[in-house]
């Protein structure tokens, strides 16, 4: 029996992995056999007997002919991690004595852009929110409230009657870190946390949260992309969103219209600035878009 089958039946049989795993795991060897031997003779068979060649030089060129064939680096990661797996197999059987893939980098992998909403699709959103009962308002101000102030879900859900200055039009806060942060409030959406408040002394008496479910409590962040999934998958755009995509959009709009980037990283709370500018990278595509369709010699 070779080395590579001896360490699939101990994944198997000793560590139990799923049978997804399994798979996974030797669709990744495969395909670094595959490459070995094309490129340097070492087959399945002959494993054990080329351990030698097997050096960081050999396996930084597999990582470069991954990354030729444009795989992600996500996927080229899995693979480096599933291999580094069977050479801790191989280095604690004294197969060999060091495992050369300790020393090869992870790839960087590259961040998807946020979603955001134009604010023509903001306005529609929130506008079909019809607030003609207790549950329709209390949807309406939240999500007024997010884009307003940029809030993350938990942040607005966790808010109480204490939080709000009623007479600066702020909220103040401990968000995200255990970091205290004050925002302001936009006059339209201050004005449904108020008709909100207002029901709220009227159905639940005493409550101290803002945004509430049917027994009184504090709304859950698993209630509220329920609730704004139902609202989304009845709109024109039929984009698949979350509700931090109202925090997105608050961000981005910010931006576009001239806001200072350490201002939003300020109202976002963010702690590092590189956090925050990934919203440059949407206003530049945004403008890169509105450049390639309007000028005429784009």
């Amino acid at each position: 029996m070779n080395v590579i089958d001896e360490y699939l039946i101990y994944i198997s049989s000793v560590l139990n992995l799923s049978k997804n795993t399994q798979k996974s795991y030797s669709e990744d060897i495969s395909d670094f056999i595959a490459f070995t031997s094309a490129h340097y003779g070492v087959t399945k068979e002959n494993f054990s007997e080329n351990f030698p060649k097997i050096d960081t030089f050999l396996i930084r060129r597999f990582v470069g002919e991954k990354n030729k064939q444009s795989k992600k680096k996500t996927t080229i990661n899995r693979k480096l991690s599933s291999l580094s797996s069977m050479f801790d197999y191989f280095l604690k059987n004294d197969y060999i004595d060091a495992n050369p893939f300790c020393t090869i980098s992870r790839q960087k992998a590259d961040k998807p852009l946020p979603k955001f909403l134009y604010y023509h699709q903001v306005k529609e959103f929130l506008e079909s929110i019809t607030c003609d009962d207790y549950e329709s308002l209390r949807d309406r101000a939240i999500f007024e409230l997010i884009y307003s102030s940029g809030l993350r879900i938990s942040e607005a859900c966790n808010l109480k009657l204490t939080d709000i200055d009623f007479y600066t039009k702020t909220i103040t806060f401990v968000g995200k870190g255990s970091k205290e942060r004050q925002v302001p409030v936009g006059d339209i959406a201050m004005s449904f946390v108020v008709k909100l408040i207002a029901g709220n002394k009227t159905s639940h008496p005493g409550a101290e949260h803002i945004f509430l479910n049917p027994e009184g409590g504090a709304l859950s962040d698993r209630s509220v992309r329920r609730i704004i999934n139902g609202y989304f998958d009845k709109l024109s755009f039929q984009k698949k969103m979350s509700p931090h995509v109202l925090r997105h959009s608050f961000a981005t709009h910010l931006l576009e219209n001239g806001a200072d980037i350490r201002q939003v990283q300020e109202l976002l709370g963010h702690k590092s600035l590189s956090t925050t500018q990934i919203y440059t990278h949407l206003t530049q595509e945004r403008l890169k878009m509105i450049y390639n369709k309007a000028h005429p010699r784009a």
